[in-house]
Protein backbone atom coordinates (compact mmCIF):
# COMPACT_ATOMS: atom_id res chain seq x y z
CA UNK A 1 0.00 0.00 0.00
CA UNK A 2 1.51 3.34 -1.10
CA UNK A 3 0.66 6.72 0.39
CA UNK A 4 1.93 10.29 0.02
CA UNK A 5 5.06 11.03 2.07
CA UNK A 6 4.91 14.75 2.87
CA UNK A 7 8.42 14.70 4.37
CA UNK A 8 10.03 14.02 0.97
CA UNK A 9 10.23 16.77 -1.65
CA UNK A 10 12.12 14.53 -4.10
CA UNK A 11 13.98 11.19 -4.26
CA UNK A 12 17.63 11.67 -3.27
CA UNK A 13 20.00 9.12 -4.75
CA UNK A 14 23.52 9.01 -6.14
CA UNK A 15 24.05 7.48 -9.56
CA UNK A 16 25.44 4.12 -8.30
CA UNK A 17 22.46 3.68 -5.94
CA UNK A 18 19.84 3.91 -8.72
CA UNK A 19 18.89 0.29 -9.41
CA UNK A 20 16.05 0.77 -11.92
CA UNK A 21 13.54 3.38 -13.11
CA UNK A 22 10.10 3.12 -14.75
CA UNK A 23 8.39 6.17 -16.26
CA UNK A 24 4.98 6.86 -17.84
CA UNK A 25 4.64 6.65 -21.62
CA UNK A 26 2.72 9.96 -21.69
CA UNK A 27 1.66 12.56 -19.17
CA UNK A 28 -1.91 12.78 -17.87
CA UNK A 29 -4.00 15.72 -16.68
CA UNK A 30 -5.09 14.79 -13.15
CA UNK A 31 -5.66 16.52 -9.80
CA UNK A 32 -3.35 14.94 -7.14
CA UNK A 33 -3.89 15.37 -3.41
CA UNK A 34 -4.50 19.03 -2.49
CA UNK A 35 -3.44 20.25 -5.94
CA UNK A 36 -5.25 21.68 -8.95
CA UNK A 37 -5.78 19.69 -12.14
CA UNK A 38 -2.63 19.81 -14.29
CA UNK A 39 -0.28 17.73 -16.47
CA UNK A 40 1.61 15.08 -14.47
CA UNK A 41 4.33 12.49 -15.25
CA UNK A 42 4.69 9.29 -13.21
CA UNK A 43 7.91 7.52 -12.10
CA UNK A 44 8.79 4.31 -10.23
CA UNK A 45 12.32 4.24 -8.78
CA UNK A 46 14.21 1.42 -7.01
CA UNK A 47 17.02 2.91 -4.86
CA UNK A 48 19.75 0.94 -3.08
CA UNK A 49 19.99 1.79 0.63
CA UNK A 50 23.04 0.69 2.64
CA UNK A 51 21.05 0.03 5.79
CA UNK A 52 17.62 -1.12 4.60
CA UNK A 53 18.40 -2.78 1.30
CA UNK A 54 16.46 -1.60 -1.76
CA UNK A 55 13.68 0.97 -1.43
CA UNK A 56 10.78 1.34 -3.92
CA UNK A 57 9.33 4.81 -4.54
CA UNK A 58 6.37 5.99 -6.65
CA UNK A 59 6.47 9.67 -7.64
CA UNK A 60 4.50 12.26 -9.62
CA UNK A 61 6.05 15.34 -11.25
CA UNK A 62 3.56 18.26 -11.54
CA UNK A 63 4.44 20.28 -14.66
CA UNK A 64 2.53 23.45 -13.81
CA UNK A 65 3.62 23.85 -10.18
CA UNK A 66 7.06 22.21 -10.70
CA UNK A 67 6.53 19.99 -7.66
CA UNK A 68 7.36 16.38 -6.92
CA UNK A 69 5.00 14.14 -4.89
CA UNK A 70 6.72 11.07 -3.44
CA UNK A 71 4.73 7.99 -2.40
CA UNK A 72 6.25 5.29 -0.16
CA UNK A 73 5.08 1.90 1.01
CA UNK A 74 3.44 1.74 4.42
CA UNK A 75 4.80 -1.77 5.07
CA UNK A 76 8.25 -2.95 6.15
CA UNK A 77 11.03 -2.75 3.52
CA UNK A 78 12.72 -5.93 4.67
CA UNK A 79 9.57 -8.02 5.11
CA UNK A 80 8.27 -7.62 1.52
CA UNK A 81 10.36 -8.71 -1.51
CA UNK A 82 11.42 -5.94 -3.89
CA UNK A 83 9.58 -7.55 -6.82
CA UNK A 84 6.33 -7.55 -4.82
CA UNK A 85 6.76 -3.89 -3.84
CA UNK A 86 7.45 -2.98 -7.48
CA UNK A 87 4.23 -4.71 -8.56
CA UNK A 88 2.30 -2.79 -5.88
CA UNK A 89 3.84 0.51 -7.03
CA UNK A 90 3.04 -0.22 -10.69
CA UNK A 91 -0.56 -1.12 -9.79
CA UNK A 92 -0.81 2.08 -7.71
CA UNK A 93 0.30 4.27 -10.67
CA UNK A 94 -1.71 2.36 -13.28
CA UNK A 95 -4.83 2.85 -11.15
CA UNK A 96 -4.35 6.60 -11.73
CA UNK A 97 -4.42 5.93 -15.50
CA UNK A 98 -0.68 5.90 -16.31
CA UNK A 99 0.95 3.38 -18.65
CA UNK A 100 4.44 2.60 -17.33
CA UNK A 101 7.54 1.38 -19.18
CA UNK A 102 11.10 0.58 -17.97
CA UNK A 103 13.72 3.25 -18.58
CA UNK A 104 17.06 2.19 -20.15
CA UNK A 105 19.76 3.72 -17.94
CA UNK A 106 22.61 2.73 -20.28
CA UNK A 107 25.73 0.69 -19.59
CA UNK A 108 28.51 3.16 -18.86
CA UNK A 109 28.72 5.40 -15.82
CA UNK A 110 28.84 8.70 -17.82
CA UNK A 111 25.78 7.73 -19.83
CA UNK A 112 23.89 6.71 -16.66
CA UNK A 113 24.68 10.09 -15.10
CA UNK A 114 23.30 11.94 -18.14
CA UNK A 115 20.11 9.86 -18.24
CA UNK A 116 19.50 10.06 -14.47
CA UNK A 117 19.79 13.87 -14.59
CA UNK A 118 16.82 13.91 -17.01
CA UNK A 119 14.58 12.16 -14.44
CA UNK A 120 12.86 15.07 -12.72
CA UNK A 121 12.01 13.34 -9.45
CA UNK A 122 15.63 12.20 -8.77
CA UNK A 123 18.10 14.59 -7.16
CA UNK A 124 21.71 13.97 -6.05
CA UNK A 125 22.21 13.76 -2.25
CA UNK A 126 22.91 16.95 -0.31
CA UNK A 127 26.69 17.11 0.21
CA UNK A 128 26.17 18.68 3.66
CA UNK A 129 24.01 15.76 4.73
CA UNK A 130 25.90 12.65 5.80
CA UNK A 131 24.36 9.39 4.72
CA UNK A 132 26.01 5.97 4.49
CA UNK A 133 26.42 4.59 1.01
CA UNK A 134 27.50 1.16 0.03
CA UNK A 135 28.84 2.33 -3.33
CA UNK A 136 30.75 5.63 -3.41
CA UNK A 137 29.96 7.94 -6.32
CA UNK A 138 32.18 7.62 -9.37
CA UNK A 139 32.33 11.02 -11.13
CA UNK A 140 32.72 10.91 -14.87
CA UNK A 141 32.69 14.59 -15.79
CA UNK A 142 35.19 16.14 -18.21
CA UNK A 143 37.04 17.66 -15.23
CA UNK A 144 37.46 14.20 -13.71
CA UNK A 145 38.80 12.76 -16.93
CA UNK A 146 41.16 15.71 -17.26
CA UNK A 147 42.35 15.18 -13.69
CA UNK A 148 43.03 11.52 -14.41
CA UNK A 149 44.90 12.52 -17.54
CA UNK A 150 46.99 15.02 -15.59
CA UNK A 151 47.85 12.37 -13.02
CA UNK A 152 48.91 10.00 -15.77
CA UNK A 153 51.00 12.74 -17.37
CA UNK A 154 52.64 13.56 -14.03
CA UNK A 155 53.37 9.93 -13.34
CA UNK A 156 54.81 9.44 -16.79
CA UNK A 157 56.86 12.60 -16.48
CA UNK A 158 58.26 11.33 -13.18
CA UNK A 159 59.13 8.05 -14.74
CA UNK A 160 60.78 9.93 -17.61
CA UNK A 161 63.37 11.22 -15.23
CA UNK A 162 64.47 7.67 -14.55
CA UNK A 163 67.60 6.75 -16.38
CA UNK A 164 66.32 3.25 -16.99
CA UNK A 165 63.28 4.43 -19.04
CA UNK A 166 63.37 3.06 -22.55
CA UNK A 167 62.27 4.68 -25.77
CA UNK A 168 59.33 2.28 -26.00
CA UNK A 169 58.01 3.46 -22.64
CA UNK A 170 58.26 7.09 -23.70
CA UNK A 171 56.36 6.39 -26.91
CA UNK A 172 53.62 4.59 -25.02
CA UNK A 173 53.41 7.49 -22.58
CA UNK A 174 52.95 10.02 -25.39
CA UNK A 175 50.28 7.84 -27.00
CA UNK A 176 48.37 7.54 -23.73
CA UNK A 177 48.48 11.29 -23.17
CA UNK A 178 47.17 11.94 -26.69
CA UNK A 179 44.38 9.34 -26.42
CA UNK A 180 43.21 10.66 -23.05
CA UNK A 181 43.13 14.19 -24.43
CA UNK A 182 41.05 13.08 -27.43
CA UNK A 183 38.64 11.14 -25.19
CA UNK A 184 38.17 14.11 -22.89
CA UNK A 185 37.45 16.43 -25.84
CA UNK A 186 34.94 14.07 -27.44
CA UNK A 187 33.16 13.46 -24.14
CA UNK A 188 32.96 17.18 -23.37
CA UNK A 189 31.46 17.87 -26.83
CA UNK A 190 28.88 15.10 -26.56
CA UNK A 191 27.97 16.16 -23.04
CA UNK A 192 27.41 19.75 -24.18
CA UNK A 193 25.14 18.51 -26.99
CA UNK A 194 23.14 16.33 -24.61
CA UNK A 195 22.73 19.15 -22.11
CA UNK A 196 21.52 21.50 -24.86
CA UNK A 197 19.03 18.89 -26.14
CA UNK A 198 17.83 18.26 -22.59
CA UNK A 199 17.22 21.96 -22.00
CA UNK A 200 15.34 22.23 -25.30
CA UNK A 201 13.10 19.31 -24.33
CA UNK A 202 12.44 20.87 -20.93
CA UNK A 203 11.36 24.13 -22.56
CA UNK A 204 9.09 22.29 -25.01
CA UNK A 205 7.56 20.29 -22.17
CA UNK A 206 6.83 23.43 -20.16
CA UNK A 207 5.23 25.11 -23.19
CA UNK A 208 3.16 22.00 -23.91
CA UNK A 209 2.02 21.78 -20.28
CA UNK A 210 1.02 25.46 -20.22
CA UNK A 211 -0.80 25.17 -23.56
CA UNK A 212 -2.64 22.06 -22.41
CA UNK A 213 -3.74 23.73 -19.18
CA UNK A 214 -5.07 26.74 -21.09
CA UNK A 215 -6.92 24.52 -23.56
CA UNK A 216 -8.48 22.51 -20.75
CA UNK A 217 -9.67 25.71 -19.08
CA UNK A 218 -11.12 26.96 -22.39
CA UNK A 219 -12.91 23.65 -23.01
CA UNK A 220 -14.38 23.67 -19.50
CA UNK A 221 -15.61 27.24 -20.06
CA UNK A 222 -17.16 26.27 -23.43
CA UNK A 223 -18.82 23.26 -21.81
CA UNK A 224 -20.38 25.41 -19.10
CA UNK A 225 -21.71 27.85 -21.73
CA UNK A 226 -23.13 24.96 -23.78
CA UNK A 227 -24.86 23.56 -20.69
CA UNK A 228 -26.43 26.93 -19.98
CA UNK A 229 -27.62 27.29 -23.59
CA UNK A 230 -29.04 23.76 -23.53
CA UNK A 231 -31.00 24.52 -20.37
CA UNK A 232 -32.40 27.67 -22.02
CA UNK A 233 -33.41 25.74 -25.14
CA UNK A 234 -35.10 23.10 -23.00
CA UNK A 235 -37.12 25.80 -21.23
CA UNK A 236 -38.15 27.30 -24.59
CA UNK A 237 -39.10 23.85 -25.87
CA UNK A 238 -41.32 23.21 -22.84
CA UNK A 239 -43.00 26.60 -23.30
CA UNK A 240 -43.65 25.93 -27.01
CA UNK A 241 -44.91 22.42 -26.26
CA UNK A 242 -47.38 23.74 -23.67
CA UNK A 243 -48.56 26.37 -26.15
CA UNK A 244 -48.98 23.69 -28.84
CA UNK A 245 -51.02 21.48 -26.49
CA UNK A 246 -53.28 24.44 -25.66
CA UNK A 247 -53.84 25.33 -29.33
CA UNK A 248 -54.40 21.68 -30.26
CA UNK A 249 -57.03 21.36 -27.51
CA UNK A 250 -58.83 24.44 -28.79
CA UNK A 251 -58.80 23.10 -32.37
CA UNK A 252 -60.17 19.76 -31.18
CA UNK A 253 -63.03 21.51 -29.38
CA UNK A 254 -63.83 23.60 -32.45
CA UNK A 255 -63.84 20.54 -34.72
CA UNK A 256 -66.22 18.79 -32.33
CA UNK A 257 -68.54 21.80 -32.48
CA UNK A 258 -68.27 21.75 -36.28
CA UNK A 259 -69.23 18.07 -36.40
CA UNK A 260 -72.29 18.76 -34.26
CA UNK A 261 -73.27 21.63 -36.59
CA UNK A 262 -72.94 19.37 -39.61
CA UNK A 263 -75.19 16.81 -37.92
CA UNK A 264 -77.84 19.48 -37.32
CA UNK A 265 -77.68 20.62 -40.94
CA UNK A 266 -77.89 17.06 -42.22
CA UNK A 267 -81.10 16.52 -40.23
CA UNK A 268 -83.01 19.22 -42.21
CA UNK A 269 -85.95 17.45 -44.00
CA UNK A 270 -85.72 17.39 -47.77
CA UNK A 271 -88.08 16.08 -50.48
CA UNK A 272 -85.83 13.39 -51.92
CA UNK A 273 -83.09 12.23 -49.59
CA UNK A 274 -80.24 10.18 -51.09
CA UNK A 275 -79.57 6.69 -49.80
CA UNK A 276 -76.41 7.23 -47.66
CA UNK A 277 -75.48 9.47 -44.76
CA UNK A 278 -72.69 11.17 -46.76
CA UNK A 279 -75.13 11.93 -49.58
CA UNK A 280 -77.54 13.47 -47.04
CA UNK A 281 -74.70 15.68 -45.76
CA UNK A 282 -73.82 16.71 -49.33
CA UNK A 283 -77.46 17.57 -50.13
CA UNK A 284 -77.76 19.56 -46.90
CA UNK A 285 -74.60 21.50 -47.85
CA UNK A 286 -76.10 22.30 -51.27
CA UNK A 287 -79.27 23.61 -49.57
CA UNK A 288 -77.13 25.77 -47.34
CA UNK A 289 -75.49 27.18 -50.42
CA UNK A 290 -78.86 28.07 -51.98
CA UNK A 291 -80.66 29.42 -48.91
CA UNK A 292 -80.09 32.96 -47.72
CA UNK A 293 -79.28 33.79 -44.09
CA UNK A 294 -82.95 34.37 -43.28
CA UNK A 295 -84.51 31.72 -45.53
CA UNK A 296 -85.91 28.49 -44.17
CA UNK A 297 -85.38 25.11 -45.84
CA UNK A 298 -87.61 24.75 -48.86
CA UNK A 299 -88.39 22.10 -51.40
CA UNK A 300 -85.50 21.73 -53.85
CA UNK A 301 -86.73 21.24 -57.42
CA UNK A 302 -84.81 20.64 -60.63
CA UNK A 303 -83.67 23.77 -62.49
CA UNK A 304 -84.11 23.36 -66.26
CA UNK A 305 -81.69 26.23 -66.93
CA UNK A 306 -78.85 24.57 -65.07
CA UNK A 307 -78.42 27.38 -62.48
CA UNK A 308 -79.42 25.19 -59.53
CA UNK A 309 -76.62 24.18 -57.10
CA UNK A 310 -75.88 20.49 -57.42
CA UNK A 311 -75.19 18.38 -54.36
CA UNK A 312 -72.08 16.20 -54.25
CA UNK A 313 -72.32 12.62 -53.03
CA UNK A 314 -69.76 9.92 -52.29
CA UNK A 315 -68.96 7.56 -55.15
CA UNK A 316 -67.80 4.42 -53.31
CA UNK A 317 -66.70 2.81 -56.60
CA UNK A 318 -63.84 5.30 -56.92
CA UNK A 319 -60.64 5.09 -54.88
CA UNK A 320 -58.99 7.99 -56.74
CA UNK A 321 -59.89 10.76 -59.18
CA UNK A 322 -60.22 8.91 -62.54
CA UNK A 323 -57.69 10.58 -64.84
CA UNK A 324 -55.73 8.65 -67.41
CA UNK A 325 -52.81 11.10 -67.84
CA UNK A 326 -51.61 14.44 -66.46
CA UNK A 327 -52.77 16.14 -69.66
CA UNK A 328 -56.42 15.52 -68.66
CA UNK A 329 -56.10 17.75 -65.57
CA UNK A 330 -57.21 21.27 -66.54
CA UNK A 331 -57.97 22.67 -63.08
CA UNK A 332 -56.61 21.82 -59.61
CA UNK A 333 -57.45 23.36 -56.27
CA UNK A 334 -55.93 22.27 -52.96
CA UNK A 335 -56.99 22.98 -49.38
CA UNK A 336 -54.64 25.22 -47.43
CA UNK A 337 -55.53 23.48 -44.17
CA UNK A 338 -56.40 20.02 -42.84
CA UNK A 339 -59.51 19.25 -40.79
CA UNK A 340 -60.14 16.39 -38.40
CA UNK A 341 -63.46 14.87 -39.50
CA UNK A 342 -65.20 11.51 -39.45
CA UNK A 343 -65.39 10.13 -42.99
CA UNK A 344 -67.93 7.49 -43.90
CA UNK A 345 -66.91 4.03 -42.75
CA UNK A 346 -63.86 5.31 -40.86
CA UNK A 347 -62.60 6.93 -37.71
CA UNK A 348 -61.99 10.60 -36.97
CA UNK A 349 -58.73 11.73 -38.56
CA UNK A 350 -57.09 14.65 -40.36
CA UNK A 351 -58.19 15.17 -43.98
CA UNK A 352 -57.18 17.50 -46.80
CA UNK A 353 -59.43 18.44 -49.74
CA UNK A 354 -58.77 18.56 -53.50
CA UNK A 355 -61.00 19.85 -56.35
CA UNK A 356 -60.00 18.42 -59.71
CA UNK A 357 -61.26 19.53 -63.12
CA UNK A 358 -60.72 16.99 -65.91
CA UNK A 359 -61.26 17.16 -69.68
CA UNK A 360 -61.94 13.72 -71.18
CA UNK A 361 -63.54 12.68 -74.46
CA UNK A 362 -64.40 16.27 -75.36
CA UNK A 363 -66.26 17.09 -72.07
CA UNK A 364 -65.24 18.43 -68.68
CA UNK A 365 -65.85 16.82 -65.27
CA UNK A 366 -65.57 17.98 -61.65
CA UNK A 367 -64.47 15.80 -58.70
CA UNK A 368 -64.05 16.61 -55.00
CA UNK A 369 -61.62 14.28 -53.17
CA UNK A 370 -60.92 14.01 -49.43
CA UNK A 371 -57.55 12.45 -48.56
CA UNK A 372 -57.31 10.74 -45.14
CA UNK A 373 -53.75 11.42 -43.98
CA UNK A 374 -53.62 8.58 -41.43
CA UNK A 375 -55.23 5.73 -43.42
CA UNK A 376 -53.76 7.01 -46.73
CA UNK A 377 -57.21 6.55 -48.35
CA UNK A 378 -59.13 8.76 -50.77
CA UNK A 379 -62.89 9.33 -50.87
CA UNK A 380 -64.19 10.83 -54.13
CA UNK A 381 -67.39 12.96 -54.26
CA UNK A 382 -69.15 13.61 -57.60
CA UNK A 383 -71.96 16.02 -58.54
CA UNK A 384 -75.46 14.76 -59.28
CA UNK A 385 -74.78 15.59 -62.93
CA UNK A 386 -71.45 16.46 -64.61
CA UNK A 387 -71.28 19.81 -66.53
CA UNK A 388 -72.82 19.92 -70.00
CA UNK A 389 -70.86 22.90 -71.36
CA UNK A 390 -68.27 25.54 -70.38
CA UNK A 391 -70.80 27.77 -68.55
CA UNK A 392 -72.20 24.77 -66.69
CA UNK A 393 -68.63 23.76 -65.77
CA UNK A 394 -68.07 27.11 -64.04
CA UNK A 395 -71.32 26.71 -62.04
CA UNK A 396 -70.46 23.18 -60.92
CA UNK A 397 -66.94 24.31 -60.00
CA UNK A 398 -68.48 27.02 -57.78
CA UNK A 399 -70.69 24.37 -56.16
CA UNK A 400 -67.61 22.20 -55.49
CA UNK A 401 -65.78 25.13 -53.88
CA UNK A 402 -68.86 25.90 -51.75
CA UNK A 403 -69.05 22.22 -50.73
CA UNK A 404 -65.43 22.38 -49.49
CA UNK A 405 -65.88 25.79 -47.84
CA UNK A 406 -68.95 24.68 -45.87
CA UNK A 407 -67.04 21.61 -44.70
CA UNK A 408 -64.36 23.95 -43.28
CA UNK A 409 -61.60 23.79 -45.90
CA UNK A 410 -59.78 26.85 -47.24
CA UNK A 411 -59.32 26.24 -50.98
CA UNK A 412 -56.42 27.68 -53.02
CA UNK A 413 -55.77 27.46 -56.77
CA UNK A 414 -52.75 25.24 -57.51
CA UNK A 415 -50.11 26.24 -60.07
CA UNK A 416 -49.71 23.45 -62.65
CA UNK A 417 -46.38 24.63 -64.06
CA UNK A 418 -45.27 26.10 -67.36
CA UNK A 419 -44.41 22.91 -69.25
CA UNK A 420 -45.21 19.22 -69.49
CA UNK A 421 -42.28 18.14 -67.29
CA UNK A 422 -43.02 20.71 -64.59
CA UNK A 423 -46.75 19.89 -64.75
CA UNK A 424 -46.08 16.15 -64.30
CA UNK A 425 -43.79 16.93 -61.35
CA UNK A 426 -46.54 19.00 -59.64
CA UNK A 427 -49.24 16.37 -60.20
CA UNK A 428 -46.92 13.62 -58.90
CA UNK A 429 -47.28 15.21 -55.44
CA UNK A 430 -51.13 15.04 -55.50
CA UNK A 431 -52.14 11.79 -53.69
CA UNK A 432 -55.76 11.65 -54.94
CA UNK A 433 -55.06 11.42 -58.69
CA UNK A 434 -55.31 8.08 -60.46
CA UNK A 435 -52.61 9.05 -63.02
CA UNK A 436 -49.79 9.32 -60.46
Amino acid sequence: MFSLNNELQCIEAAEPDVVSVHRSLTGLVIAPENHTKQMCDAFLCVIRDQLEGERVYAALYLSASKETLVYTSTGSFSATPVAERMREALSFLEAMGFQMEPCNLGGSTPLREVIIRTIKVLQPPDPNKKSPSRHPATPASPETIQSISDQIVTALQDSDESATESAAVRAERDWLIEEHAKTATVFATELAKLQGELERLRVENRVLADTTSLRIAALESDNAAADAELALLQDEYEALRNEYMLINGELTDRNSDLQELRGERASVPEPAAPGTESEQLSTALSYTHLAGPEDSPREHQADPGGTEARPFHLDSSLTAVPCGSPDEVVDLRVSFNTIRIICEGGKAQNCSAYICGLERHGSREIYVALYQTEDKRTQVYVPARQPSDAADYDRVLEDAITFADVTGFIINLAYLGGGAAERAKVLQQIPVLGCR
